[in-house]
């Protein structure tokens, strides 16, 4: 037998680029890669749809609010061998903030009657927020 070299691989998922106007990639490509040089080894191009379809039926998310004002998301992969669970946690007002930046309700194509619509729903969170002081007073 000659002598060889092991060669490491690792897989790859990326994403191959956006259309114009569009917030997410046109597709994706999948496969291996030498971890040492990083050469593509072997690959195939996946639709866009075909991987979130299998990437959010793996996925158990949720979003919960704080007595404190934090929002708490967790992202639960588990059709997996080990379940991973990702949490994250952001002040509500960041929240706020980030949504009603300039190029967010752009993006968004936000409407005054849409961001009318924030506004008395936020109003009424801040009166229900009033309503359980009232408890502690």
């Amino acid at each position: 037998m000659g002598n060889y070299e092991a060669i490491i691989l690792e897989p790859f998922l990326e994403s191959c680029g956006h259309s114009p106007g569009s917030l997410g990639a046109i597709g994706y490509l999948a496969g291996y890669r030498c971890r040492e040089t990083g050469a593509v080894i072997c690959s195939i191009n996946l639709p866009t749809e075909l991987v979130e379809a299998v990437v959010m039926g793996s996925v158990i998310t949720s979003a919960v609010v704080t007595p404190s004002g934090q929002v708490e998301s967790s992202f639960e992969f588990v059709r997996t061998k080990s379940p991973v669970q990702v949490l994250t946690s952001e002040p509500i007002d960041a929240l706020v903030r980030r949504a009603l930046a300039r190029d967010s309700l752009r993006l968004e194509g936000a409407t005054k009657h849409e961001l009318e619509q924030l506004h008395d729903r936020l109003g009424r969170s801040l009166h229900l927020v009033a309503e359980c002081l009232q408890v502690f007073r």
